[in-house]
């Protein structure tokens, strides 16, 4: 069998490799994708809160370095967050 072969969908050639075959099908049937409004925009919140926790925490890691480490490096130009 050959491994590799190079297919064109829409005028992009892809190089293909076959030995982890795969089927390209069209879904006309719109209606089976099921989107909640208020789910997609509860784990949209829940990304965001994740987010904003990663920011506080640098900004804690931050403030923790300069206030241990900074007097280290009193010549450099420190913009305040």
């Amino acid at each position: 069998m050959q491994e590799m072969t190079i297919i064109e969908i829409n005028g992009v050639k892809l190089e293909v490799d076959l030995r982890h075959a795969f089927e390209i099908v069209s879904d006309v049937d719109f209606n089976r994708l099921e989107l909640n409004r208020e789910d997609v925009l509860s784990k949209l919140d829940r990304e965001i809160a994740k987010k904003e926790i990663e920011l506080e925490e640098a900004q804690q890691r931050r403030a923790f370095f300069l206030s241990n480490f900074g007097r280290y490096f009193a010549n450099a130009d420190v913009a305040k967050a």
